[in-house]
This record gives C-alpha cells, structure tokens and sequence, in this order.
C-alpha cells in the first residue's frame, strides 16, 4: 500500500484505532509519511501492526504500536494515559476501528446487538473521551470518526452495524458543537463499500449489485478513504467542523 505525503503533520502526534490493516493502516502510513508520530492501535492483529509501524519507521518515520480494547473504558484510560506520559498530548485522532456483523433483525441476538454497538459506537466514545479534553485544554485537536454508508440509509441484514454506524455521526456532529470553540475539529468520512478484508467475503450477486449504483463503476481503495481522512486533519481543513464526507464513487442511493 502506498502512503504518499500529501500533507505536513510535522510535528504532530496522532492514535488511529484499528490501525493494523485495511484503511486504518493506511491511514497510519500517510500520517507517518507526513511527519507525525502515529500510535498504531491494534487489538488481534499484532504482526500486522508490527508491520505498519516498520513501514512508518522505513520511510523515515515515526510510530509505535499500542495493543488496547477501545470498546473496554478499563483498558483505554490507562493506555491513552501511558501515550500522555510520553507526548504533549495527542494532536490527531481517527476513530477507525469497527466490526460488521451480518444478522436480520429479527435473529439479532441481544448479545450481538450489544457487541455491535459496542465495537463500532461506545468505542469512539471511550477514547475521544480520553483524548478531546486534553485537546481542549491546548486549544487544538483534529478528530475524524469512520462511519459507514450503512449508517446512512441503512443495509439488509445489518440492523445493529447501520444503528452503530448511524450512532457515530450524531456523536461526532455533537463533538463538533461542544469542542469547536476550544480549537477541536470533529469530522465524519462515511465510506461506500471499499476493498478490505471486511468487503472481500460479500457474496458476488450482492457486489454486482451494488457495482451497478456506482457512476464511478468500481468499488474503492483505502488510500482513497485515508486521504480524505488526513486531508480532514490537516490545516488544509482548518474551517471544516462538523461535516460528514461521503465517499462512494457517487453511489449516493447503494
């Protein structure tokens, strides 16, 4: 994968959960490419983490992977506080990691639910949490929270990932009115369906299906979900604050 400097963070310090693979890693990568220190979360995936932060270091840059659940408060508080023993404090924060899960509602478990919700929603939660104030207190922050373009019009058999994914913009617009005046931005990507290990199983049918929506006639890559990304951090957005971003080839109704 590919990780361009398009833009500076020298300087900076950024955590992107879920960062191991997919358009977290990616994310990572360009962030490092750029100039920031990146905190490469992971949960499961260590070797893979290990991976993203040797490419950072190759090129020069400079990251660490951090293994924490941030879907468990009692993991995340000390784990953000052991990254403030050793930075400033943190400049940049993508909420990325998530989970789908494919049941009909009517054969949703009320565990599943709660998992779902849990994964995708409650852990942007704990983390901002842990992270806006101090960003407060220094007057500056870039957020960007990965929703999905199920929480926008909803998707057949994931009833619990559309709710959680759905969740993450109301949040993140909430985030938004509440730190913008202290010098935080708070934005929302709300990718279409992009070639990761989550997409890769969906049945064919359902993918020619979709294909047939997007004018752009293609499913998309993670670099073209991380640029927006980074692009929404850096200065370049500095009068960008609340706004959700939509990038699906132009599939508006998939």
């Amino acid at each position: 994968m590919k990780a361009k400097p398009v833009f500076d963070f020298t300087g900076g310090v950024a955590l992107v959960t879920g960062a191991s693979r997919g358009i977290g890693a990616v994310t990572a990568r360009m962030l490092g490419a750029g100039g920031a220190k990146v905190y490469v979360n992971y949960l499961t995936h260590g070797s893979e983490a290990d991976s993203v932060v040797a490419a950072i270091r190759d090129a020069g840059g400079s990251a660490e992977a951090v293994r924490f659940d941030v879907s468990s408060p009692q993991e995340v508080s000390p784990a953000i506080a052991s990254i403030f023993e050793r930075e400033e404090g943190i400049d940049y924060l993508v909420n990325n990691a998530g989970v789908r899960y494919n049941s009909l509602t009517h054969a949703t478990s009320d565990k599943l639910w709660q998992d779902c919700l849990r994964i995708n929603l409650d852990a942007a939660f704990c983390v901002t949490r842990q992270v806006v104030k101090s960003m407060a207190r220094r007057q500056k922050g870039s957020i960007v929270i990965v929703s999905s373009i199920a929480g926008s019009i909803g998707s057949l058999g994931q009833s619990a990932y559309a709710a959680a994914k759905a969740g993450l913009v109301g949040f993140a617009k909430s985030v938004a009115l509440e730190y913008g005046p202290k010098g935080v931005r708070t934005n929302v990507v709300i990718p279409g369906i992009i070639n990761t290990d989550m997409t890769k199983n969906l049945r064919e049918d359902f993918r020619k299906s979709v294909l047939a929506q997007i004018p752009c006639n293609r499913f998309g890559e993670p670099e073209e979900v991380a640029g927006p990304i980074c692009f929404l951090l850096s200065d370049a957005a500095s009068y960008i604050n609340g706004a959700t971003l939509h990038i699906n080839g132009g599939g508006s109704r998939l």
